[in-house]
């Protein structure tokens, strides 16, 4: 009655955070996801994975980095939908944490950081064909003072974050349309966005097989 995965990972880790060091094998990942259904409407599923990987003269622009990094992730998903049919109507929460740690030297400086994340999302399909959600993300680091002034560590005194709201109108099981809005203050200085986008599917399904 109850969903649960594990899950590992050896990775040669020759891409950012990580380099390619302890013979080939820089990078390692664990995770568990587990769910269900509560009952005939609503089901869950949460997850948690742990990230590890080490680097030596990691390059960022002018900076370089030498330590390892520790990166937790928790999730949890949760969908509504009356009497378990989705057709009609259903609704799906979503959202993550992220944080990171940093322990070595960065440009030859003895170096210990932290870095959070998170963001939460909702879409409510209110009748067939169409729904509207709504979307905030965040992420936050450390202030490391004057030492790490100016260099890719600094986050001059901001906390980059963004909301977003989107309605969709499916027009059939292959096409799509979308108009997303965003308020992006993700850089020192705002800025806002507007799409629409049309998306056409097109290929074998179940009822033609060419």
């Amino acid at each position: 009655e109850t969903f649960l995965q594990f899950g590992v990972e050896g990775l040669r880790g020759d891409k950012f955070p990580a380099t390619a060091t302890n013979q080939g094998a820089g990078a390692q990942s664990f995770f568990v996801k587990a769910g269900g259904d509560v009952d005939e409407s609503n089901s869950w599923l949460a997850s948690a994975a742990y990230y590890h990987a080490d680097a030596k003269d990691l390059a960022t622009g002018d900076d370089v980095f030498t330590g390892a990094t520790h990166m937790g992730i928790a999730g949890l998903v949760w969908k509504w939908a009356p009497d378990g049919n989705p057709v009609q109507r259903n609704l799906k929460l979503q959202s993550e944490f992220f944080f990171r740690h940093q322990d070595g030297t960065f440009n030859d400086l003895a170096y210990r950081g932290d870095q959070t994340g998170f963001y939460g999302q909702a879409v409510y399909q209110f009748m067939p064909s169409w729904s509207v959600g709504a979307r905030y993300d965040q992420v936050s680091a450390s202030d490391l003072g004057t030492d790490f002034a100016g260099s890719t560590l600094d986050n001059l005194g901001h906390m980059p974050r963004r909301y977003s709201g989107v309605l969709t109108y499916d027009t059939s099981e292959f096409g799509r349309f979308r108009l997303q809005y965003n308020y992006d203050d993700s850089a020192t200085k705002p800025n806002q966005g507007v799409m629409l986008n049309y998306t056409i599917s097109m290929g074998a399904h179940g009822a033609h097989s060419y």
